[in-house]
């Protein structure tokens, strides 16, 4: 039995940087000719570790942040002052992108587009409460104005 690292995910057996024990003849004749897997050396053992380590404090640091920024959002109101039809339609509509580049200028950077829930895009002046919600479980309510 070879103790392997692997490189990629491999279905059915793990995900990558999986330490997984495996036949030789597996290793040798399927993972390693299509560089899916490595032998797990000591060495490459431990920087794998410390990879893992640095990824995680990382993911921390950023879910922290995003946390601080989510509960800062429901304090404010975005406002949109747009030029509107004569029937007070808007010539073109708010989607996530545009809500996402108005909460950068105000200093929200943690924030992605993906977290911003929009039933259907912004097509009318008023005022919207949109849902913000985190992967990782956080989520606010942001006021949006258009004018």
């Amino acid at each position: 039995m070879a103790q392997v690292i692997l490189l990629k995910d491999v279905p059915q057996l793990g995900q990558k940087g999986a330490i997984k024990e495996v036949k030789d003849g597996y290793f040798r004749n399927f993972l390693m000719p299509r560089r899916l897997a490595e032998l797990a050396t000591p060495a490459r053992t431990s920087s794998l570790r410390a990879d893992e380590a640095q990824r995680k404090d990382k993911k921390d640091k950023f879910e922290k942040e995003s946390r601080d920024e989510l509960s800062r959002i429901g304090e404010r109101a975005l406002v949109f002052k747009v030029k509107t039809t004569p029937k007070g339609s808007l010539y073109r509509a708010f989607s996530e992108k545009e809500i996402l580049e108005k909460l950068e200028t105000e200093g929200f950077k943690t924030i992605k587009e993906s977290w911003i829930k929009l039933e259907k895009p912004l097509k009318k002046t008023g005022e919207y409460e949109i849902l913000i919600q985190a992967p990782f479980g956080p989520e606010a309510r942001l006021k949006i104005e258009i004018k």
